[in-house]
């Protein structure tokens, strides 16, 4: 027979276990929201395991841990994370791009397309959409819907020398060669004004690419991090 006493050590000892928890929670969130992928992956694991967090929470876990996945170069894994993120939030875009990116470095390109179509009908406005779009169907030797995207990836963004450049590998590949060579020297104009541009004190300079012309050549992502709102619920999914 089962003491009051003994019921009251057991409500103490779950009541320890559950503030434990707690306690533990926001480190672990520190580090599945660092930069620092040997940091953040431990971190989301855990956040993961556990299961305990909200249903937005544990997107942001997913999504987090196949960031890291995918700038450490596994892109199956990272698919999978993104996938998880997906199911438990089907209307967050970032996702959707990240995973298209894994897929078009793994040469998925329709499956890429299609993700990249899913963040458009999402967020017309996502940035660098246009130009992954761009980028892809270059990558399929398909370079008349590849101007499209780079066009108006373009009209939104005028300063980004990379998008020149690959519109005009697109543009040689066509055969309009003045045109190519017209975006080349927009390109190089563009990557000399910023390589000469001053870096306010604290920052440091964007990296960028001026030769991502091969479909098996990477392609920088943006990736950014998440830390959630509300670490004190532990509601169910």
């Amino acid at each position: 027979m089962i003491t009051m006493r003994a019921v009251a050590i057991l409500l103490l000892s779950a009541l320890a276990l559950s503030s434990a928890a707690l306690a533990e929670s926001p480190k672990d969130w520190a580090d599945c929201a660092s930069n620092e992928v040997e940091r953040s992956i431990p971190g989301c694991d855990k956040i993961i395991a556990r299961a305990k967090d909200t249903k937005a929470n544990l997107t942001i876990a997913y999504s987090n841990r196949g960031n890291d996945y995918q700038n450490k170069g596994d892109h199956d894994k990272a698919i999978a994370d993104y996938t998880q993120s997906i199911k438990l939030n089907p209307s967050e875009p970032g996702p959707y791009r990240n995973r298209g990116w894994s897929h078009g470095q793994k040469q998925e390109y329709d499956l890429a397309i299609d993700d990249y179509n899913q963040t458009l009908k999402l967020k017309p406005s996502y940035p660098g959409i246009y130009y992954d779009l761009g980028w892809t169907y270059a990558a399929k030797q398909d370079h008349t819907r590849a101007l499209n995207f780079y066009n108006r990836a373009i009209e939104l963004d005028k300063t980004n020398p990379n998008i020149y450049n690959d519109r005009g590998s697109s543009l040689a590949s066509l055969g309009d060669l003045d045109k190519a060579l017209a975006d080349f020297d927009k390109a190089i104009s563009l990557k000399t004004t910023r390589s000469a541009m001053p870096i306010a004190p604290g920052c440091s300079p964007r990296r960028t690419s001026m030769t991502r012309r091969s479909p098996n050549m990477t392609k920088p992502s943006a990736l950014s991090r998440a830390f959630p709102k509300d670490l004190t619920t532990a509601a169910t999914r």
